[in-house]
């Protein structure tokens, strides 16, 4: 492949043209072959901006310019290519020719950095004795003179090491993280009590593992065009220096992660899928000029149930999310979620709803579309959602209160009606416990019929509504009234016809 060079891109030349691009890719002049048997070995050490640039340039992501731009060893060149040499005579059966050309103009010298184990002990919160801490030191090769204040000589081979505070991450690393006590007792910056936040990630992580869930883990980064599937009217925070242009912006949606993720996946022939993501999605500064983050979590349903001896095996569907999502509400103690029809981009018409909770949007699930689904090299059905838990942060319990178990009994009663096929079912339920009100224990939907018997354009729901109070026994006539109450309120806002039993 021919390529239009810029200074930015270090070339190799023998004298009269390029042979290879430094540290990035070989040419195709010099390029071993099966007949090739005079080997000209060059080994050098590349800086790793200039392979950054250069490799940014001719868009090549090759696994000599990964080492070089994470930083080589400079000194470890005469080591490299005599073993390289070795190798070749060894394994390959070729003889070596004596002696290297050395062109080593500015030698780069071992860096040396001041440490404090005063300063380690101040920011782990712990006290390592000063010889735990010089051996942990020295066993990493670096050289240690002890004093007031320590020079540590970092060897070249180190090049993430550059400051003090560089050193005391390796001490803490050596000794252990386990070894740092709880931050009941730390005293440390680093280890401040743990937040809420942490617990509830914990505890999301758990409640979805135990319904059958693997957790997918990813970056915030993603492929702007397939941002714009889901978010298209949302403009995504583009990175200046992206490694790769499949991850160039900040994610607006933690969807397209889950689909790749998905679709990676069924390439290697995993076909029933049970996965979700606790992640952050990024947003443009708004109109303080303040940048946005928010927490999500994401979840996604495709192919099979586990074949038992005992149950048929079904596809996985939309009952299977949001039985995930009720199993997380009722974890926290968040308030009724409600589900109502609606579209987005990249899913199914139809097959849509968003997620409320209180009048408050926080998300959606649903059906990919089939044709957003075939640009991911999906062909099997695929069900999302994707909701934001900063909201429902405030409104989760913090600890778990008894409740006794009920004294007095319940009197249920049911409901069957004939409405519109337009009416949502959770409107009628909103109607009934609004009407109720705090004797309405649970109001569920138990049947919905649409057939010959019912007139086209109508549907049938009965719902089964359990009365019940914590302070006395309800009478029967006490039961009726609010019944016919709830009656009153369906027929008024719903024109709802009552059927008999």
């Amino acid at each position: 492949k021919v390529h239009e060079l810029i200074p930015d891109v270090l070339m190799i030349t023998n004298g009269k043209e390029g042979v290879a691009v430094g540290g990035i890719m070989g040419g195709l002049d010099s390029e071993i072959s099966a007949d090739t048997k005079d080997i000209l070995l060059e080994a050098a050490y590349f800086d790793p901006m200039t392979i950054r640039r250069g490799r940014r340039h001719l868009g090549m992501m090759t696994e000599s310019s990964q080492r070089f731009e994470k930083g080589a060893d400079p000194n470890g060149v005469p080591y490299a290519i005599d073993r390289a040499a070795h190798l070749f005579q060894d394994v390959c059966g070729g003889s070596v020719s004596a002696g290297i050309v050395d062109c080593y103009p500015r030698k780069i010298e071992p860096k040396s950095i001041e440490y404090r184990p005063s300063r380690c002990t101040q920011v782990l919160g712990i006290e390592i004795p000063h010889d735990r801490m010089a051996a942990i030191l020295t066993d990493l090769e670096f050289d240690v003179s002890q004093g007031d204040t320590w020079r540590v000589t970092v060897p070249t081979f180190r090049s993430d090491i550059d400051r003090e505070i560089d050193l005391v991450e390796e001490v803490a690393r050596i000794q252990g993280y386990h070894q740092i006590p709880d931050a009941v007792t730390n005293i440390g910056p680093l280890f401040n009590p743990t937040h809420f936040e942490d617990i509830f990630i914990a505890d999301a992580r758990r409640v979805l593992s135990g319904a059958g869930f693997d957790e997918i883990l990813d970056h915030g980064l993603g492929d702007g065009r397939k941002m714009k599937m889901f978010t298209p009217d949302i403009q995504a925070i583009r990175i200046v220096n992206p490694i790769s242009e499949d991850l160039n912006v900040m994610r607006t949606s933690l969807i397209p992660t889950l689909l790749t993720v998905v679709s990676h996946n069924i390439a290697h022939r995993n076909l029933d899928l049970r996965l979700f993501e606790l992640g952050k999605v990024y947003f443009p500064p708004d109109k303080r000029g303040d940048w946005l983050e928010q927490d999500r979590i994401s979840v996604a349903v495709t192919g099979k149930t586990e074949i038992s001896w005992r149950d048929k095996p079904r596809s996985l569907d939309y009952y299977d999310i949001t039985g995930a999502i009720e199993a997380l509400r009722h974890h926290f103690g968040w308030p009724a979620f409600e589900y109502r029809p609606s579209t987005h981009p990249g899913f199914e018409s139809g097959a849509t709803f968003d997620i409320l909770t209180q009048g408050e949007t926080l998300g959606l699930v649903g059906q990919i579309s089939a044709v957003i689904a075939k640009k991911f090299d999906i062909k099997q059905m695929v069900f999302v959602a994707e909701f934001a838990t900063t909201a429902l942060l405030p409104a989760s319990r913090k600890l778990r209160e008894y409740e006794p178990l009920p004294v007095y009994p319940a009197a249920l009663r049911d409901i069957a009606m004939i409405v519109d096929e337009s009416v949502p079912a959770g409107d009628l339920v909103g109607a009934i416990t609004k009407s109720a009100g705090e004797l309405a224990e649970e109001v569920k939907i138990f049947d919905l019929y649409t057939g010959q018997q019912i007139p086209q354009g109508k549907k049938s729901i009965a719902i089964a509504i359990d009365f019940r109070s914590r302070e006395r026994s309800l009478s029967n006539d006490e039961v009726d009234a609010l019944q016919e109450k709830i009656v009153i309120e369906l027929k008024r806002q719903f024109k709802a016809e009552i059927r008999d039993k």
